[in-house]
């Protein structure tokens, strides 16, 4: 119900963006358009259209607060599956990636050490 409300408060273009679930999107609009609440409404509508599963989506912001509103709002359209969608800044999801991938990067070096990784990636 409330994702029905949501998308009725979207204007044409707006959901013109959450209708289009075949592929990639960008969204370039300027602060206080409605991007988070456009992502948030076009991701319920994935999950609502399609067998995509939410663990499988990714939406990135450029602010914590953007994230977690996007958050409750998704929340809000499609309960509990919400926390299993990743939502991240990009500096969160950057860290994430480290922390998956490369646990080795993210330990706490000593500055020699950081001057010898780097030389090592500037002789490669």
């Amino acid at each position: 119900m409330e994702f029905d409300k949501a998308y009725q408060k979207l204007n044409n273009e707006q959901r013109a963006a959450v209708d289009y679930i075949d592929g990639p999107l960008l969204v370039i609009a300027g602060p206080g358009t409605g991007k988070t609440q456009l992502l948030s409404v076009r991701v319920a509508n994935i999950l609502k259209q399609t067998d995509a599963s939410p663990d499988n989506i990714l939406c990135l912001t450029f602010t914590e607060a953007a994230a977690n509103n996007m958050r409750r709002r998704l929340s809000d359209f499609i309960g509990p599956d919400a926390y299993k969608v990743q939502i991240h800044t990009y500096h969160s999801f950057g860290s994430f990636l480290l922390q998956e991938h490369r646990p080795d990067l993210t330990s706490s070096i000593d500055e020699l050490e950081r001057f010898t990784i780097i030389r090592k990636i500037q002789s490669t």
